[in-house]
């Protein structure tokens, strides 16, 4: 059951990661700084968090639990979240 949670727990710890760093690349820090220093404080947390699980650190139940409803609630408010509705192509950098 442990290796069971250990797997489920690093792989939400990675969506948290993926959303966190996905989140930080569509918007700007000067626009949101409060979001933006949250989103950027989870991503670090995430990482630790992944690193710890990949090193064979045991979850317990309460925090396969938190991270669950993390990603619950970002699945159900992903539109709030992620308000931008553009591709990162390159093109903007490209110009500039």
């Amino acid at each position: 059951m442990s290796t069971v949670l250990l797997g489920l727990d690093a792989l939400m710890v990675g969506l948290i990661l993926l959303a966190s760093l996905d989140y930080l690349r569509v918007n700007q820090f000067l626009e949101r700084p409060w979001q933006c220093a949250a989103f950027f404080m989870l991503a670090i947390a995430a990482f630790g968090l992944l690193f710890e699980r990949l090193g064979g650190v045991s979850p317990s139940a309460w925090a396969v639990l938190f991270h669950l409803s993390l990603i619950i609630y970002a699945a159900v408010h992903r539109c709030e979240i992620f308000d931008r509705d553009w591709l990162w192509t390159g093109a903007e950098r490209r110009r500039t």
